[in-house]
């Protein structure tokens, strides 16, 4: 074997006697810190620049999965639009589970208005959000005049859930920067940073 020359077997490394390391010939890497070179060259040479920071294609990118952004995101979807929503915390609606404060929403759920006509009905309810679902009404939810936020939580969570949504959960986006490109309909792209260092390109 010529001096500097890295040999290996499936589960294990030897370098030269000669080499930089100073490590006896024969010598497997697979203890530490020889465990850690093995997992960085397996990576480096499987993963290439291009493969790990590629950027992902969305035309459309939501920022939160509250009420505005789960919103957002069931026109986009009953539109046929390819979108992503991004959400720092595990689940949607993660304001509400810290606040209000007290815990009481100011915003009244009036269950019963004396009428029967639906549309009349959705004027007078300021909790729930627009669907083509019956179930997902907020009066499903609570029979408080001032619910409580934690129902506010579960029902954007079912919201979510049984529409399909796409949401990115425990990604926090980090930076967003314009990039101008001709090649665009609007001529620009916009690129969001997530805190892992994946990019994201969003028309």
């Amino acid at each position: 074997m010529q001096s500097g020359q890295l040999t290996s077997e499936v589960f294990g490394f030897w370098l030269h006697p000669k080499s930089q390391m100073g490590l006896s010939a024969a010598a497997p890497l697979w203890g530490a810190p020889g465990l850690l070179l093995t997992i960085a060259l397996h990576l480096a040479l499987s993963l290439s620049p291009a493969q790990a920071w590629a950027p992902v294609h969305r035309d459309y990118c939501v920022l939160g999965a509250g009420p505005a952004g789960l919103q957002m995101a069931y026109f986009l979807q009953r539109a046929g639009r390819d979108y992503m929503v991004f959400e720092r915390a595990p689940g949607p609606g993660s304001f509400f589970m810290r606040y209000p404060r007290h815990r009481k929403l100011i915003s009244i759920n009036k269950r019963y208005t004396g009428k029967t006509n639906a549309e009349f009905n959705l004027r007078h309810d300021w909790n729930s959000l627009l669907s083509h679902d019956p179930r997902l009404l907020f009066r499903h939810y609570s029979d408080a005049y001032y619910p409580d936020a934690s129902d506010m939580v579960r029902y954007l969570s079912d919201f979510a859930e049984r529409l399909g949504l796409q949401v990115l959960y425990n990604t926090t986006i980090a930076h967003v920067t314009l990039n101008k490109d001709r090649g665009a309909w609007n001529g620009h792209y916009f690129i969001l940073t997530d805190h892992r260092g994946q990019a994201y390109q969003c028309r």
